[in-house]
C-alpha cells in the first residue's frame, strides 16, 4: 500500500479508522495525528476568504489542488544547490 492519508476517530484507546485498509496482518505502519478541524474553524475560514474576495485581495477561492506532500517524488536535480548560487549572487 502507497502512503495515505485516513481518517479515524479515537475512543477508548484506540484508533478505529473510517475506511477499510488494505494492508497485510502486522503491518507496521507511522502515524502522524493531525487533528481534523470542527465545523466553527471551517466556517471561520469560509467567512475570511470571502471577506478577501469582497475587498478585492482575491478574484476567487479555488478549492485546493487534489495532490497531498505525501504522493510527490522527489527528483534529482544537476549541478550546484540553489542557496550557493544565491549566495555568489549576492557578492
Amino acid at each position: 500500500m502507497a502512503s495515505a492519508i485516513i481518517e479515524a476517530i479515537y475512543k477508548d484507546g484506540v484508533l478505529k479508522p473510517l475506511q477499510t485498509l488494505e494492508l497485510p496482518d502486522n503491518a507496521h505502519v507511522r502515524i502522524q495525528i493531525i487533528p481534523a478541524p470542527d465545523e466553527e474553524a471551517l466556517a471561520e475560514e469560509s467567512r475570511f476568504k470571502q471577506r478577501l474576495v469582497e475587498l478585492g485581495l482575491l478574484r476567487e477561492v479555488r478549492a485546493p489542488w487534489g495532490v497531498s506532500e505525501s504522493d510527490r517524488t522527489p527528483i534529482q536535480v544537476k549541478g550546484k544547490p540553489l542557496s550557493q548560487t544565491i549566495i555568489e549572487e549576492r557578492r
